[in-house]
């Protein structure tokens, strides 16, 4: 019995060979054809050239025994020069040369970086155009090598620089993970000088004034309904009700002769152009160019028009993930996403190419200085429709009332002024003998009595022929050269 149940399994195997070796020929015959077209390509010039070394990348990230692992990828860079974080056909991104550094350095293919879907891409912070970024992170899948950082870094250039990566959850999102981000803007310290002193780069914030600016940002702590403060948001959205966690202005640092501050804003997340008008009614404020009831009114249901200051000085210094550390942290397969290993080297980074390009972008294109000017031109009645992008920045009414001065004597200056600002008209109060204990302006309702507009010294109005007419108004110095009253 035994003998016979041998021969028959010894019967079925010899079937099974006969049925099984035409596969393995016809597998050996694809093998050859495949070898013989990968010879012929390499032969080939020109374009042909090009694609083999594409098949040869390709063919390396997808190596058989290594499998692709899921990351936080944590880099840096300073953006000038670029059109934001995110990839945009046609413009220069940070992601498009981060995609091509990451091919370049084999570990991730070219067809996951034309579809980056295929390997899970996500950003942490999507900054606008010129924002720089200290603590930026992307997670993705890739080829885990030792060297990854320094072979991706091969095909950047310096302003642009990944430090490392960790390890995460095949489910992990860089955006959807990140329970906060903490953004930085720089700016010279004149910004905040009361309307009634000179304006310059000599100036020096005094501990008053600095902590009279401290308690103004105050006004943004906790969940506000920040919908005046970006663009395309209706008072009824509940995607503009945002929650900061801490802001504060930091200590003053000089260089080149200019006084810098750093204020610094932690949150949950933050809409387009959020931080910046944050940053611009702090300052229209506390020169007195606006009463502080504007920060009661933006957050109310009616259209607020809020100053957006310059772009140059923001900057996303750290992204925070403490809610996914808890849970994944210390599971003792995925590391906490922590970066004090490379403090040393952000900071270096941060001062080489991000304080570095601002004050001296700051120092040539005196960006501050020139949007102070347009500032105190600018009106904060309601809206009857949401405002654009260049709304703050050529905002329509200046316009009119520069085209408007073209035809009319410098005397009549103030009737055309109260044409297009009708209801407000900033008063400094410079004479002690009013009743005023303080240097703080005031706004009184504006009348046919031309007295009401006062100024220091001697007043004049300059049409500025580069902005289609927009009226830059100033008040001669009384004493030194270069400074400009606002």
């Amino acid at each position: 019995m035994f003998k016979r149940i041998c021969n028959s399994s010894l019967s079925i195997l010899k079937d099974l060979r006969n049925i099984l070796s035409p596969v393995s020929m016809a597998e050996g015959a694809i093998s050859a054809d495949t070898k013989r077209d990968h010879d012929q390509i390499s032969n080939d010039g020109g374009d042909a050239a090009s694609d083999a070394k594409k098949l040869k990348v390709s063919s390396e990230c997808h190596k058989p025994n290594v499998k692709k692992k899921k990351v936080a990828l944590l880099m840096m860079y300073s953006g000038v020069g670029y059109n934001g974080m995110q990839r945009n056909p046609g413009v220069r991104t940070i992601e498009n040369d981060l995609l091509d550094a990451l091919v370049q350095a084999q570990v991730v293919p070219q067809a996951h970086a034309d579809d980056t879907k295929r390997m899970k891409f996500q950003r942490c912070a999507r900054t606008d155009k010129g924002v720089s970024a200290a603590g930026q992170v992307v997670s993705l899948k890739m080829l885990l090598e030792e060297d990854a950082a320094a072979r991706i870094n091969e095909h950047l250039t310096p302003q642009i620089r990944v430090l490392g990566y960790k390890r995460v959850t095949q489910g992990f999102n860089a955006k959807l993970n990140c329970s906060g981000r903490t953004y930085m803007y720089v700016l010279p310290t004149f910004a905040f000088a009361p309307v009634d002193q000179v304006t310059s780069e000599s100036y020096r914030i005094t501990k008053d004034v600095m902590d009279e600016v401290s308690r103004l940002f105050q006004n943004y702590k906790g969940t506000r309904n920040f919908h005046n403060f970006t663009s395309g948001r209706k008072a009824d959205d509940p995607s503009a009700k945002r929650f900061v966690k801490n802001i504060e202005i930091g200590t003053q640092f000089e260089v080149e002769g200019i006084e810098f501050c750093e204020v610094k804003v932690e949150g949950q997340s933050f809409m387009l152009h959020q931080i910046r008008k944050m940053i611009g009614l702090v300052i229209a404020v506390a020169r007195g160019l606006t009463d502080q009831s504007v920060f009661s009114r933006a957050w109310e249901a009616e259209k607020v028009d809020i100053p957006r200051a310059p772009g140059l000085g923001l900057c996303l210094e750290k992204v925070h993930f403490e809610a996914y550390n808890n849970r994944h942290g210390s599971d003792g397969f995925h590391d906490p996403i922590e970066w004090e290993e490379y403090k040393e080297e952000i900071e270096k980074f941060k001062h080489e190419y991000i304080y570095s390009t601002i004050i001296r972008t700051e120092k040539d294109e005196n960006s501050m200085m020139q949007w102070l000017n347009t500032l105190s031109l600018h009106v904060y009645d309601t809206r009857e429709t949401d405002d654009t992008d260049s709304h703050n920045d050529n905002n329509i009414r200046s316009t009119q009332f520069g085209q408007a001065l073209k035809a009319v004597s410098p005397e009549t200056y103030v009737d055309v002024l109260k044409t297009f600002i009708p209801n407000r008209v900033v008063v400094s109060k410079s004479s002690p003998t009013d009743g005023a204990t303080d240097s703080q302006p005031e706004t009184r309702e504006s009348t046919a009595d031309s007295t009401q507009l006062q100024t220091e010294g001697a007043a004049h109005t300059k049409l500025n022929a580069e902005t289609d007419g927009t009226l830059s108004a100033e008040v001669a110095p009384p004493a030194e050269a270069g400074a400009v009253r606002q």
